[in-house]
């Protein structure tokens, strides 16, 4: 492959790096950049004003050292190098971010930034010295209760911003869930945290001396939500067709129109749930519901629980070795661990990952990954046993995360030909760090689990849910783009996944919700898993080996499937 860095290409990436960290520092904390542990985000409107004449600015600088004559970002050129890439990506996202400062969905006028950046601020630092020595556990305390003292300043910028603007329920009722589980992690969870680390220290009492302002902005914030702030249409999660076509361009390098996208997604979405209807009735009398319940039925027992988990990810690291996929990091284990006892008293109404990305610059190793803790009460502990059924274990929690998936996938990222691969998909408080991320990060993990079904990996139940999780997929899709570009009110996303996916009225509204939360964002695992299904049909021939080609697509980190495709052909030219 040819290609040479642009001119100043270092300079501009790592200013955007500086200066997204500096916007979203709760992110930072995730990534691990830790010189911004004890900050949160201004989202005020001086604040907003001020990142997006930023992002502006880097926008003209990105465009600038990709040469004179270089076309828009919007335009989907495509990159003759890994530099190059990294431009384009550091001049898309610098625009999505600058477009979001102004849009009703983004952090000036959603509450849901504001509340999930405030609890996971506060959930980050003290997640990262949770299990360390004495010495980290003190600075873990002065940098939780730096954020705590921060919090009313954040909340307080936000209202301001968001004024007297109609907020959507959907996003008010996950806000209001948010400041909730903020407020109980405060009464209960920080006291767990303090005991599990030092509780003799005299950091211990600072540190709860700033609980109680945040604990009154959260219940000042809930209180405004409830009394001053105006329901809102549910059609006004839509963010119309042109800024969505505009988002799925520059996150995503998709050229094709709405209108395309959806044909094409329905149509898919028709044949995968035909095939799905036929799979369970095959695979047992009872059909769906028959699958689901010889699943649970054959769900682990409370003694075999994590270390049912340990040896699936041991044969998955197994299969994929024996099968030569792909380059497995054997410095990088695995633990599976229950919820933190600390974290338990909000984690249900929270966006609390069972698998977060590990920090790219501050790797802790074995990775904890976090499954749902068994409760006390009996008949709790049975329920979510048997949703801790063989399928989920197998296809969510090790193949899609924990395994060959998004922990493979962020190694391989951690190491990337691209500064911004490197950081793009690291889990924030409410989704990955960049749009541009989207459709490796998902993409990939998808994609994993079909490959390991492909090669006979999977059990013939296992199959029916993974048939199961493509339907959701384009369910997903649809959705995305039918509630955003204004064909459908809220109600009918729901409607969509309970209809095509058959899911539980409660599942299919969280599916609804975070659709309408991030346009464009949903519709990445289709793109994503689609685009690198097509890539291997194409180049797969041209490499060596199986092993050869999935190495090759990782190694450009989490940027645009598109992006990725066109430099693994000048690769192989």
């Amino acid at each position: 492959m040819t290609g040479h860095a642009p001119a100043g290409a270092d300079d501009v990436v790592g200013t955007f790096l500086d200066t997204f960290w500096r916007a979203w520092p709760v992110t930072a904390t995730f990534a691990g950049v830790h010189g911004l542990d004890a900050c949160l985000p201004d989202w005020s409107p001086e604040g907003l004003d001020d990142v997006a004449g930023t992002w502006a600015r880097l926008v003209r600088a990105a465009r600038s050292a990709r040469g004179d004559d270089a076309v828009p970002a919007l335009s989907l050129p495509l990159p003759r190098s890994p530099e190059e890439a990294d431009l384009l990506c550091a001049e898309a996202n610098a625009i999505l971010l600058a477009d979001e400062c102004a849009s009703r969905h983004g952090p000036g006028t959603n509450p849901v930034y504001a509340t999930g950046d405030a609890v996971f601020g506060l959930l980050g630092v003290l997640a990262r010295h949770a299990h360390t020595d004495p010495v980290s556990a003190s600075d873990g305390a002065a940098d939780a209760a730096a954020r705590l003292h921060g919090i009313p300043e954040l909340l307080d910028g936000v209202r301001r911003a968001i004024g007297g603007q109609p907020v959507p329920g959907a996003w008010r009722d996950r806000a209001r869930r948010e400041l909730v589980a903020g407020r109980r992690i405060l009464g209960e969870g920080i006291p767990l945290w303090v005991r599990q680390a030092r509780p003799e220290t005299e950091w211990a009492e600072a540190l709860y001396e700033a609980c109680g302002p945040a604990r009154a902005a959260l219940q000042a914030m809930a209180e405004w939500l409830d009394g001053d702030v105006p329901a809102a249409h549910t059609r006004t999660t839509a963010i119309g067709v042109e800024a969505l076509e505009r988002r799925l361009r520059l996150a995503h390098w998709e050229p094709r129109s709405t209108d395309q996208l959806l044909d094409d997604a329905q149509r898919r979405l028709a044949e995968a749930s035909a095939e799905w209807r036929a799979m369970a009735a095959a695979a047992h009398p009872g059909g769906w519901p028959g699958v689901l319940q010889a699943l649970a039925d054959g769900a682990p027992h409370a003694d075999d629980y994590l270390p049912r988990l340990q040896r699936r990810w041991d044969a998955d690291r197994a299969f994929a070795t024996r099968h030569d996929l792909v380059r497995w990091p054997d410095e990088h284990p695995v633990r599976f661990v229950e919820t933190d006892r600390w974290a338990r008293p909000g984690s249900a109404s929270l966006y609390y990952l069972n698998y977060r990305s590990p920090a790219p610059y501050d790797p802790r190793v074995p990775h904890r990954h976090q499954v749902p803790y068994l409760p006390d009460d009996a008949d709790a502990r049975q329920a979510v046993l048997r949703g801790m059924h063989g399928a989920t274990i197998a296809l969510n929690h090790v193949i899609h995360h924990a395994g060959l998936g998004h922990h493979v996938q962020n190694w391989h990222a951690a190491r990337a030909r691209t500064r911004i691969g490197r950081m793009a998909a690291v889990d924030g408080a409410c989704r990955i760090a960049l749009p541009t991320g989207g459709t490796v990060a998902e993409g990939w993990a998808s994609y994993a689990v079909d490959l390991v079904d492909e090669l006979g990996g999977l059990e013939p139940l296992e199959r029916v849910v993974q048939q199961h999780t493509r339907v959701r997929i384009l369910c997903r899709a649809v959705a995305d783009l039918s509630l955003h570009a204004g064909l459908w009110p809220h109600a009918e996303a729901a409607c969509c996944f309970e209809r095509e996916a058959a899911m539980p009225p409660d599942a299919a509204e969280a599916e609804a919700i975070r659709t309408a939360l991030f346009p464009g964002t949903a519709i990445m695992y289709w793109l994503g898993t689609s685009g690198l299904h097509a890539l291997r049909r194409e180049l797969g021939p041209r490499y060596p080996s199986l092993r050869a080609f999935h190495d090759a697509f990782l190694s450009y980190g989490a940027i645009p499937v598109p992006m990725i495709a066109h430099l693994m052909r000048g690769e192989v030219a």
